[in-house]
């Protein structure tokens, strides 16, 4: 073998040599370091999937709970606006009950004497103060307060031992009427309304008359009213 075949030897070897890394590094992939993500994969990687049913779900829960809210504020309007009417319904109430006791001017006062009718009185009170019918049937003690006011001297210091015998218990109207009467009728009063019952007489018009004798039988019980017609039909 001459020098110059040698020579052609030794370059090709020498040529594969350093072609092989090369051809090695370029058929092979590096390999990624770990926790580094390549460029080329965070670039084409796609975003998380939502599907179009749960974002219907998010809206439908949305609307749900601001329906819930308006209703609530529209149930607490209503309220205000009912509480509001039945102030405004009881104010104006108190003001015509008050304008209607100033039209009727005042009820005569009860002072306990023996001409006074035990039962006529308590009736004019009765009608003056009309509007309050629930408070004078009630079961407390705010229809005698109301009339309290209209007592004579005598007769409201009877009311101080009255109120403080009751203590704590409702002065109701039937029981001031019924300890009114025993305190203040005479023990001898059916007595005297049956005398003067049985003397009346016809002296005036047929009208006196009759007035009369309606203002001794609305003072009288039911008992001497029944005496009374006995002794017509005899």
């Amino acid at each position: 073998m001459d020098d110059s075949t040698t020579a052609e030897t030794m370059r090709q070897a020498a040529s594969t040599r350093n072609a092989s890394p090369t051809a090695a590094h370029a058929g092979t992939e590096m390999p990624t370091p770990a926790g580094t993500p390549s460029q080329a994969s965070s670039s084409t990687m796609p975003p998380p999937h939502v599907s179009e049913q749960s974002v219907l779900m998010q809206m439908m829960q949305r609307m749900a709970v601001q329906q819930h809210v308006m209703q609530t504020q529209q149930q607490q309007f209503q309220a205000f606006l009912e509480q509001q009417a039945r102030v405004q319904n009881e104010l104006f109430e108190k003001q015509a009950k008050a304008s209607r006791q100033r039209s009727k001017g005042e009820p005569p006062k009860f002072n306990g004497s023996a001409k006074e009718d035990l039962k006529l009185w308590p009736f004019q009170i009765e009608e003056h103060f009309i509007s309050y019918a629930a408070e004078r049937d009630g079961n407390d003690s705010r229809f005698v307060d109301l009339v309290v006011p209209y007592l004579g001297t005598n007769v409201m210091s009877w009311y101080r031992e009255f109120k403080q015998t009751l203590g704590e218990h409702p002065r109701t109207w039937y029981l001031f009427k019924q300890q009114l009467r025993i305190r203040f009728r005479d023990s001898d009063f059916e007595y005297k309304l049956l005398s003067r019952l049985y003397d009346l007489r016809a002296t005036g018009t047929q009208q006196e008359y009759t007035a009369k004798f309606m203002l001794y039988l609305a003072a009288s019980d039911l008992a001497i009213c029944t005496l009374w017609i006995f002794r017509i039909e005899d």
